[in-house]
């Protein structure tokens, strides 16, 4: 039997933050730092409970739509490795 993965549900209060925060990196640098603005849009949406690495995926498809530049030069977003470092 098939398992299915479930996809992540957001409010659309993270959805627009994570919009709004690409149009603001992309008119102030002109790229997309995947790591870093998902930890951005995760501490200012607290309240909606949802994993670093979910929001990373929707950034990183929204800014594909847009047509980005993209790097992911911050440090991973499995927590696990940032104590180590």
């Amino acid at each position: 039997m098939a398992r299915l993965a479930m996809k992540p549900l957001f409010s659309q209060s993270i959805l627009t933050d994570i919009a709004l925060t690409i149009d603001s990196a992309l008119a102030k640098a002109g790229i997309i730092n995947v790591s870093r603005l998902a930890r951005e849009v995760q501490r200012r949406n607290e309240r909606d409970n949802v994993a670093l690495e979910d929001i990373a995926a929707e950034l990183l498809r929204m800014a594909q739509v847009r047509g980005a530049v993209m790097e992911f030069d911050a440090p991973s977003l499995d927590p696990a490795e940032q104590t180590l470092q």
